[in-house]
């Protein structure tokens, strides 16, 4: 079966309830399986259970041999219409997908609700340490765009800089959250 197909008619095949943010197999059609025994298998062991993910930060599951994201079925089967290029989740945490915690994320605003990067030596988003100057490089992004903030001495004066930029630019509290 193509990706489009299953996209197409993903309601039939996955159940979301949008206050919990849950997703669930549904029972399938005979005509879905190979066999009998697969058949059985999946209505008996799989039917309104779950769908659980081994991956960290997200709902991540394959369905006929194609892989979805939790959250973009959510918004899919929620609102019945093709999601956002980014969805947003506005708490940061990519496995809650209640529908009060998805949002349209392109436009940025997926960008200024990020985490901190685990390479981050400084402990705060956009700052570096500029070696051959010897002074902190602040950095911030606006749609796509690296903004340059200036150079400093001081990482306080670094934090400063950046969140008053923050703030100017609409960047959410849980930005640069550990």
């Amino acid at each position: 079966m193509n990706k489009d197909h299953v996209w197409n008619n993903i309601h039939k095949f996955v159940e979301y309830n949008p206050e919990t943010g849950k997703l669930y197999w549904l029972p399938r059609e005979r005509k879905y399986f190979k066999d009998l025994l697969c058949f059985n298998r999946h209505n008996n062991q799989l039917a309104f259970k779950e769908i659980k993910s081994n991956c960290k930060g997200y709902i991540y599951f394959s369905l006929f041999d194609h892989n979805f994201l939790g959250h973009r079925v959510a918004w899919k089967i929620h609102h019945n219409e093709e999601p956002p290029e980014v969805i947003d989740h506005i708490d940061g945490d990519g496995i809650n997908n209640k529908i009060v915690n998805l949002r349209d994320g392109t436009g940025g605003v997926n960008e200024r609700n990020a985490k901190m990067n685990s390479n981050n030596k400084t402990g705060v988003n956009g700052v570096n340490w500029d070696k051959k100057k010897e002074k902190y490089k602040v950095t911030i992004a606006n749609r796509g765009k690296n903004i340059h903030l200036g150079m400093y001495n001081c990482l306080a004066e670094c934090v400063i800089a950046r969140k008053v930029a923050e703030k100017i630019l609409g960047y959410s509290e849980n930005h640069g959250r550990k």
